[in-house]
């Protein structure tokens, strides 16, 4: 994904505004917005300074995990015309999430705990 190009899919596809803004409110930020000169990777970046060290590794997880559900909700949007709904496209990242800790990825089980 050349030129930051995911960064259009990852922040600004019809539901992905309200996603990130659910999970991000949920890990206390208060602004997501990125500047339109802004790579996905840079973007992300100055979000993961912003956490305690020992929360980074769950939150590089959970925005690969957020990538990935919006992605697969694009290309079902794009190549079966099913569109998902915000809220439901959170209840998928929350039951991927919940996959994902029972699989051994511990950091991310830790993310949303104090």
């Amino acid at each position: 994904m050349p030129d930051g190009g995911s960064l259009h899919t990852a922040l600004r596809t019809s539901a992905a505004p309200q996603v990130w803004r659910e999970i991000l409110r949920r890990l206390g930020f208060r602004s997501i917005n990125p500047s339109p000169r802004q790579s996905l990777q840079e973007w992300w970046l100055s979000l993961r300074m912003q956490l305690p060290r020992p929360k980074r590794k769950g939150f590089d997880s959970l925005c690969a995990l957020v990538c990935w559900q919006l992605w697969k909700e694009r290309n079902a949007r794009l190549f079966r015309g099913a569109e998902t709904t915000p809220s439901l496209l959170l209840r998928s990242i929350e039951v991927e999430g919940d996959n994902w800790i029972l699989a051994g990825c511990e950091h991310l089980g830790r993310l949303f705990c104090e």
